[in-house]
């Protein structure tokens, strides 16, 4: 598998004169790993492969701290990335996947869905002038949904690809 690490260095080591059953398959530690792809992790582990709660540096900067099934985020997680993006809640097969949200380097926010990495169903985005509330599709502001404002007035009606397309009636 892709995450399997090149140099281990556990962090427990059973004492010498315990000796595992060799019908059992846990051998679950917790350990730091230089990964293949230059990465590091530091957590829990079953059979060299990253499993249970653990954090991951990667070469770019960028680290996530949170659950780990087969090697993958999954459950609950954080991460944050060297452009700035910072994101806390749900991940499946090492995407973000589920509810959570997202804090972008220019200040705005999505709080809602997600769907393979990209914003999809229900979700608020916070932006500089205002917030919109609504469907999203594909990453985008797309379906019925109402934008409001700040200062006074809304847009509320049907939305496609960001762009406000005509009022709800």
């Amino acid at each position: 598998m892709g995450n399997t690490p090149i140099h281990t260095q556990p962090v427990y080591e059973a004492p010498q004169n315990s000796f595992p059953d060799p019908s059992e398959t846990r051998a679950n530690y917790h350990q730091r790993l230089e990964l293949p792809d230059g990465s590091l992790y530091e957590g829990d582990t079953l059979n060299n492969e990253l499993q249970g709660e653990g954090k991951r540096y990667f070469a770019d900067g960028s680290y996530y701290e949170g659950n780990f099934n087969h090697g993958k985020r999954e459950g609950r997680g954080f991460q944050r990335w060297n452009d700035g993006r910072i994101y806390q809640g749900e991940w499946r097969d090492d995407n973000i996947e589920g509810k959570g949200e997202m804090k972008y380097a220019d200040a705005s926010i999505y709080r809602g869905e997600w769907r393979e990495n990209k914003r999809e169903g229900k979700g608020v985005g916070e932006y500089w002038d205002g917030m919109y509330e609504g469907d999203w599709r594909n990453d985008f502001q797309q379906g019925i949904g109402t934008y409001y404002i700040f200062g006074g007035g809304e847009m509320k009606g049907l939305w496609i690809e960001n762009r406000f397309i005509e009022e709800d009636r």
